[in-house]
């Protein structure tokens, strides 16, 4: 396993500071090297599910400005609004396959 597949990163939950951790040190008590509290180190994250959270979180975003948009009424501006962010859905889509695709899945 080379160097940058041992180590991760998470925020502390107590600063919010982000701390570089060992994957086999998850589940093990430390101390924040920015505030000095003594934290428990979390199981690392995939990539993948990083980035499916991400583009969830976009997605969300973008499809409740869409329906603001047409709640405004199917005036000009709201159907650009929806039109716009079908096509940033759909963008978002096809990196999320992008991605998935590259890391073999």
């Amino acid at each position: 396993m080379n160097t940058s597949e041992a180590v991760f990163d998470f925020v502390c939950p107590s600063c919010g500071e982000n701390v570089l951790s060992r994957r086999e040190l998850a589940g093990a008590k430390m101390m924040c090297p920015a505030c000095r509290e003594i934290i428990i180190v979390p199981e690392p994250e995939s990539f993948v599910s990083k980035a499916a959270e991400e583009v969830t979180k976009a997605v969300i975003r973008t499809s409740d400005e869409i329906a603001e948009g047409v709640s405004k009424g199917a005036g000009e501006s709201g159907c650009r609004g929806c039109i716009l962010g079908g096509l940033v859905i759909l963008g978002v889509l096809w990196v999320l396959s992008w991605l998935l695709g590259l890391l073999g899945f």
